[in-house]
């Protein structure tokens, strides 16, 4: 995503919580092409306790966004990358 379409700017990474399901979380990564000027929502479920360190390693600053969005969530630390 990052390459292939040009979303090499992360702007944001949020959560949201349903407890009554088996994949407790969604993981919301906002991303913004500036080749193209466009944004996108990219969204994801993941279970308690589940890693979600993927997008660290694709865009760097989303390891202190998602790790602030997961313990504002009450998740904790998801195996965010430091």
């Amino acid at each position: 995503m990052r390459e292939d379409e040009q979303f090499d700017y992360c702007v944001d990474v949020t959560a949201a919580h349903y407890p009554k399901r088996e994949k407790q979380f969604d993981v919301i990564w906002i991303l913004y092409s500036f080749a193209r000027n466009e944004r996108m929502r990219v969204k994801t479920q993941i279970a308690d306790g589940a890693s979600d360190c993927v997008g660290g390693l694709i865009w760097p600053t989303a390891n202190w966004l998602s790790g602030k969005s997961m313990t504002c969530s009450g998740s904790g630390s998801m195996g965010i990358l430091t």
